[in-house]
């Protein structure tokens, strides 16, 4: 956990937010849309949509490297539900594109117009930042934002189907926990779902 991730949830806990550190999941690996699990349990719709945000990243559809699963930042205990904190990483032009294929009935629980204006504003930083990253199934220059996209986009679409609620997306864009927090709470007040 970086340094963001642990005055967060130090500071949620003491708020009495009922924020532990994320486990696995089964259905949340590196083979993403190939998942056995998801295979069986997501609707096709949404399984085609994250294959298609997999070709559209440049993923390779024919890397076959070992699944090792994929960790998440925080689990609400009380919600039952997957918490992710996404720094400036996650604003990138890579999942300006993944969020293109997001409809009107995804259950998401982050306001999806405020992470649309998020990636325009960070992601010519973002994108310069991680340029020369690659990742294996993205193996390219900037294939690891591309990758982060894909797993963002793989949370979730899946999430939902999975555990049965959205996970939750706490913009940090500035690195910043107590403002973190502070956008956490006004989300849990409004309690939308979107």
């Amino acid at each position: 956990m970086g340094e963001t991730q642990t005055q967060f949830l130090a500071l949620c806990q003491g708020d009495g937010i009922p924020l532990t550190a994320a486990g696995n999941f089964d259905w949340l690996t590196s083979h993403g849309y190939r998942n056995a699990h998801l295979v069986r349990l997501l609707p096709d719709e949404a399984r085609d949509r994250l294959e298609a945000i997999y070709i559209e990243l440049r993923g390779d559809v024919t890397y076959a490297g070992s699944e090792r699963r994929l960790g998440s930042d925080f689990f609400h205990t009380g919600l039952d539900c997957i918490v992710e904190l996404d720094e400036s990483q996650h604003f990138t032009t890579e999942r300006g594109i993944s969020l293109r294929h997001y409809t009107e009935t995804d259950k998401l629980g982050f306001d999806f117009s405020e992470y649309v204006r998020l990636v325009g504003i960070h992601r010519s930083r973002a994108d310069r930042d991680y340029a020369h990253k690659r990742a294996k199934a993205f193996d390219f220059g900037g294939g690891r934002r591309a990758q982060r996209a894909y797993y963002d986009a793989l949370r979730d679409l899946a999430a939902p189907h999975l555990t049965g609620n959205p996970l939750i997306r706490v913009a940090a864009p500035e690195r910043n926990a107590t403002l973190a927090v502070q956008r956490l709470k006004d989300w849990l007040e409004r309690g939308e779902v979107r």
